[in-house]
């Protein structure tokens, strides 16, 4: 795993709220600190009817220091927000997402998405609905450095989030076929984000 990777990793747990997992949340927003900005995306993820409750901590200017500062050693994506994910539950209020699963193997407690390169819908190649981002991350070769982007997809698994890298089922002789699938400028979701302080 690159630097830059584990560094994002580490800025969007940092980013999102956690609270113990298993309990029934009524209201994802009581008990955030006062005076701070929250975003809140409110989704239906899964297109079951019910909608997702999507919560992210707005930048600061400390954090948005910490990012040049990182930068100064790595790329970092612009535009990335992190969230944390609320599942709403048949008999009312929501449960926290366990944590989010990736395909390749690691656990993270929340989701980054890239609001500009962002769709929401049916995604074919895994026969389900969920969300699609780009995800670019640095990779350092003994002679070079280039970015590597890679097309993800965000699905609800039960009590918890699944990423999916959907890069490995791009056409080789068409490497943009996904990214023009989902991402091109006439297919992405057009994200509101309300700002909330409690």
């Amino acid at each position: 795993m690159n630097k830059a990777f584990k560094m994002s990793g580490i800025l969007i747990a940092s980013l999102v709220y956690c609270c113990a997992y298993g309990q029934i949340i009524n209201n994802p927003m009581a008990g955030r600190e006062a005076g701070h900005t929250y975003y809140r995306w409110v989704v239906d993820v899964n297109h079951d009817g019910k909608k997702e409750l999507l919560i992210g901590e707005k930048a600061t200017k400390e954090d948005n220091q910490l990012e040049e500062q990182i930068a100064k050693g790595g790329y970092v994506q612009p535009n990335v927000q992190g969230f944390g994910v609320y599942i709403p539950l048949k008999s009312g209020g929501y449960i926290n997402s366990k944590h989010v699963e990736s395909t390749e193997g690691d656990f993270v407690s929340g989701i980054g998405i890239d609001l500009s390169h962002c769709y929401v819908g049916y995604i074919d190649e895994i026969k389900g609905y969920g969300i699609v981002s780009l995800e670019i991350t640095e990779v350092k070769t003994p002679n070079a450095r280039e970015l590597k982007k890679q097309v993800y997809c965000y699905t609800i698994t039960g009590d918890h989030m699944l990423k999916t890298d959907l890069t490995p089922v791009m056409d080789a002789d068409a490497p943009s076929s996904i990214y023009n699938k989902y991402l091109s400028e006439s297919k992405r979701t057009k994200v509101r984000l309300e700002e909330v302080t409690p």
